[in-house]
């Protein structure tokens, strides 16, 4: 509803602004209203916390500008910027207004979480004794938690990192605890996310059916979070063989409208791509490849770039003809991958390949290029 945002100006060290309603979007931060003289807090009239509150500021510039290593590693230095300030957090928790407090609990528990993740076994037993103390004084609650995640994050997130399935296994076994024991916390939606993509990934119509349920309890339990619509467009991707593809949007060459349903009669490839995707050039020259000579086959590209002039320049920096159907969207964000193309069936990985049958159903809804030709 209103933070106290202590920043730097030229003229002056410190000094604090305080905002209005603010509301996370990613990992940026919407300012969504002003306040008033009536709403506006007292600015903090205490010494020692205003000085810890500058020494965290000046220690946050150390961190940014810290090397950073792969989750695991060890990183002596960084995981010593990270403790300190833990450290910080603990004697400013006392300082702090009553309301206050549980954001900088908060605080703490990154801290940690860092310094576990750059190999500091000492954060590790704090975490872990945190994390026991306000799963059991605070059964269900929002900073029990914030705390059981950041400790299975930093306990797993190396492993994998590394690639080992069966850590990937009981991380699994771990989420779904979690999102059983704090059904409505803020990282809930986020841990159903990871269970989700992780049973998609792991393949098999049982696995994509348990995926789709995952996704679903996004979007029922978080209809706000900004993950909801793109979990509901994945849900329905992965029930998609058999149904009618739904896809409509402006082309890039001629302005025109285009709808899939034009197409009937005809079989249909849909191939999800962006400029920036490191296959993107070979994937066009692997389709050019399979589809000429074929009859009654067409191609639509959905571009997912955040501005349609990258998906111009590309297809005409690589020779590819635009005469094939090329959709755009006009991304909401500079991330294209949460546009409105990409939402409505949940894309997460590009190349995304879709082979729509003569009657306008899908045929096959994870097709791989190189499978393309014999399908």
């Amino acid at each position: 509803p209103s933070r106290s945002i202590l920043f730097e100006t030229a003229g002056k060290q410190h000094d604090w602004f305080t905002t209005g309603e603010i509301i996370q979007v990613g990992q940026a931060w919407r300012l969504v209203d002003l306040f008033t003289e009536a709403d506006e807090p007292t600015t903090p009239n205490n010494p020692k916390l205003n000085k810890l509150l500058a020494d965290l500021s000046e220690l946050e510039k150390k961190i940014f500008a810290a090397p950073n290593s792969d989750p695991g590693k060890a990183n002596a230095a960084l995981a010593g910027l990270y403790e300190t300030r833990a450290g910080l957090c603990l004697q400013i928790i006392p300082e702090a207004d009553a309301k206050e407090k549980e954001n900088w609990y908060k605080q703490l528990f990154d801290s940690l979480s860092g310094a576990v993740l750059a190999g500091s076994e000492g954060s590790k037993k704090q975490l872990d004794a945190y994390q026991k103390h306000f799963a059991e004084k605070m059964p269900g609650a929002n900073l029990a938690a914030y705390a059981t995640y950041r400790q299975l994050w930093a306990l797993y997130s190396p492993k994998l990192v590394a690639g080992d399935a069966k850590a990937q296994e009981a991380y699994n076994e771990q989420l779904g605890q979690f999102v059983t024991a704090y059904p409505k916390a803020d990282d809930t939606a986020d841990a159903l996310h990871q269970l989700g993509m992780s049973c998609e990934f792991a393949g098999g119509k049982d696995k994509e059916e348990e995926a789709a349920r995952w996704y679903g309890a996004i979007h029922k339990n978080f209809p706000e979070h900004h993950l909801a619509e793109w979990a509901k467009g994945a849900e329905r991707r992965l029930r998609l063989t058999g149904n009618p593809l739904v896809l409509s949007g402006t082309l890039l060459t001629g302005n025109n409208a285009f709808d899939i349903n034009q197409l009937k009669g005809k079989i249909a490839v849909v191939h999800y791509w962006a400029s920036n995707s490191g296959t993107a050039a070979a994937d066009f020259a692997r389709l050019k490849q399979v589809l000429s000579g074929q009859k009654d086959v067409e191609l639509v590209c959905v571009n997912l770039d955040d501005k349609t002039d990258k998906a111009v320049s590309f297809l005409k920096q690589n020779g590819v003809a635009l005469q094939a159907y090329h959709i755009a969207q006009a991304a909401r964000d500079p991330n294209g991958m949460r546009g409105t193309l990409a939402n409505y069936y949940g894309i997460n990985v590009l190349p995304t390949v879709f082979l729509v049958g003569r009657d306008g159903r899908v045929v096959s809804a994870k097709l791989q290029i190189a499978d393309l030709e014999e399908a």
